[in-house]
This record gives structure tokens, sequence and C-alpha cells, in this order.
């Protein structure tokens, strides 16, 4: 896989393997939230083996600390809080988060 794949295209890819899982990077077996999405397209896994650390550290390498306006509620966050709170809270889904990435450069 190319190392420099955009985050949007690996939760595309991730979602099409994994059901949407909400609060977790990964709910259950079967599930994913978008940045699970993305963890499992990257690495072809869904396991936790280095804990939340090595998701934290994937999601650091493809975004860094860098901040986005939410699209539902204009307030400037870092870009993974902004992706949690669309899975989560305003109940995007997965390709629709993907697709708001690409529209900003990821």
């Amino acid at each position: 896989m190319d190392k420099n794949i955009l985050l949007s295209e690996l939760i595309r890819i991730g979602s099409k393997v994994t059901e949407k899982g909400v609060g977790f990077y990964f709910p259950d077996d079967n599930s994913a939230c978008a940045i699970g999405a993305a963890y499992w397209a990257k690495y072809l896994t869904k396991s936790m083996a280095g804990g939340s650390v090595a998701v934290d550290d994937f999601l650091n390498s493809m975004i860094g600390k860098d901040v986005s306006n939410n699209p539902e509620t204009g307030f400037c966050q870092p870009l993974s809080s902004v992706i949690f709170s669309l899975n989560d809270k305003y109940g995007w889904t997965r390709e629709k988060i993907a697709d708001w990435l690409e529209s900003i450069g990821y």
C-alpha cells in the first residue's frame, strides 16, 4: 500500500470491511470508528497489541497536531477531535467523514 495514501482513502477502504462503530476505535470484532477503519486499512489488522497508543501514533503520523473548523459547530478544534465528534456525536457515516477530509486535503 502506498505510504502516502490520504487519511480519507484509508477510511474509505476500512469502511468497506467493517461496520460503523462508536465510542472506541474498535468497539467489537466487526466494527470500527472512522479512525479505526483507517488504521485497519493501513495495517490490515484491528489488533490493539500496542494499545490505543499504537492508533494514536498512527493518527499523529497522518495528521499531527493539525486543527480544523468542525463543520457541525464551526469551532476550531484539533482535527482528531473533529473526526471523533463527527463519527460519534453527529452520526456522520465514515464515507461522509472521508469526503469532508478529502475536501480539506486529507
